[in-house]
């Protein structure tokens, strides 16, 4: 496959004009065009000849990406669900159905996330996640699994079940691990619960351990990442606010650069001037924008159902009673149109869809950048940064309407044919 006349976004986080020839399911080389240009400025209009021309031949297919913008392939590492679908159903099909869905919003890769549920109805999810893991993906590539619960503060539990929370669980990890191994990615936990120490000092190396639903403060929060935890989600929500005179976790992770945090980028779980503040302050490298989306995203305004709960979804967003939210109903596709429109730099904003996520989970030497080696996982985004393109491990997953037309063309680079 050759991406012709793109506009690419390349290691460097900086866009010039080239062409990426894919070989399989690796990027074979990036290759800038003479006359390549900076990118115009994102929300502007991008001059195309045509948009996303493809052609076929017998040895390759080749897309005319007409200026478009080359992303890495969105990396989305908090999703319970969308398109109806949730990680938590019972379902062989569910997982499938959420990898489709999110294909359509230029994510190539993701966590499934999990809910607080009782464990044979959490161990019967993970068999289905498991097998979709191990099977050859109809959209976005399933990389693991984020355990959002059942470690959280009951005073901080928000639509998760209460229940059947329960306090850090080695042996509960290690049964996990043992019939699913290599499933778990991210693991959440409230610090400040009795046994938080020595299961962070147990896991650090091993998952991804990230502060969640929790009511520490500001130092059992700076104790926590001296023990070995390295990521916040979704901060600021289910978590304690920021106070002059107590700082609370918020301030303990955004001041050690060792953390990275997530962010649910809809301009409805955070203000948009605190959202742009926080990103200035992490800094290129720490930000990642999640969905945190329920099974209501992609779909009509209605009720659904999010673990327990039945919530409800109107005008963009969720409410299980009072106005208290449950996920998002939202997408990284557009938390990256909306931090550039608050004027977060672009190249800062598929950082954080991109490389950052892919650190945070172990997986930026494979994915998350556009460079010779790494997998083909490639988005698209037209004028607007909307995803007209998905590519995951080289295989189109997602394609809006595009002009199409067949031709016995080949590919001839120095003089070498090339052949996919």
């Amino acid at each position: 496959m050759l991406l012709k006349n793109a506009m690419v976004c390349h290691s460097d986080f900086q866009f010039r004009r080239s062409d990426i020839h894919i070989k399989g399911k690796i990027i074979d080389g990036v290759y800038s065009v003479s006359d390549a240009q900076g990118p115009k400025d994102a929300m502007s209009s991008v001059q195309c000849d045509s948009a996303c021309a493809l052609t076929v031949s017998g040895d390759v297919q080749i897309i005319d990406i007409g200026g478009y913008y080359a992303v890495p392939g969105y990396i989305d590492i908090h999703v319970h669900g969308g398109g109806g679908a949730d990680t938590c159903d019972d379902s062989a099909t569910a997982v499938f159905e959420l990898s489709s869905h999110l294909a359509r919003y230029g994510v190539s890769s993701f966590c499934a996330t999990t809910m607080t549920i009782d464990e044979p109805s959490l161990m019967a999810a993970l068999t289905h996640v498991d097998h979709f893991f191990r099977d050859t993906p109809n959209g976005a590539k399933l990389i693991g699994v984020h355990l959002e619960g059942p470690f959280l503060s009951p005073s901080r539990s928000g639509v998760q079940s209460s229940e059947v929370l329960q306090l850090p669980e080695i042996n509960l990890v290690n049964k996990i691990e043992s019939r699913f191994p290599g499933l778990l990615k991210i693991i959440d936990v409230a610090p400040e619960l009795p046994g938080a120490d020595e299961f962070i000092r147990t896991f650090s190396k091993d998952y991804a351990l990230s502060i969640s639903h929790s009511d520490a403060d500001y130092d059992i929060t700076r104790r926590a990442v001296a023990l070995g935890l390295r990521h916040a989600t979704h901060l600021y929500n289910a978590m304690r606010p920021i106070h002059h005179k107590a700082p609370g976790p918020v301030c303990a992770i955004l001041e050690d650069s060792s953390v990275t945090a997530e962010l649910i980028c809809d301009l409805v779980h955070i203000h948009p001037s605190l959202l742009a503040l926080t990103f200035k302050i992490l800094g290129p490298n720490r930000a990642v924008i999640v969905s945190d989306a329920m099974r209501g995203a992609g779909m009509p305004d209605g009720k659904y159902k999010l673990g327990n709960a039945l919530v409800k979804v109107y005008n963009g967003r969720t409410d299980f009673g009072d106005g208290r939210l449950a996920g998002s109903v939202s997408s990284v596709a557009e938390g990256v149109r909306n931090l550039v429109s608050i004027g977060v730099p672009l190249e800062d904003a598929i950082r954080a869809a991109t490389i950052n996520p892919a650190r945070v989970i172990g997986v930026g030497q494979m994915t998350g950048s556009i460079e010779e080696g790494k997998l083909a996982d490639i988005t698209i985004l037209d004028d607007r940064l909307i995803p007209v393109l998905t590519i995951c491990e080289g295989r189109i997953i997602y394609q809006s309407t595009m002009n199409t037309s067949t031709s016995g063309a080949t590919i001839d680079r120095n003089g070498e044919n090339v052949h996919d």
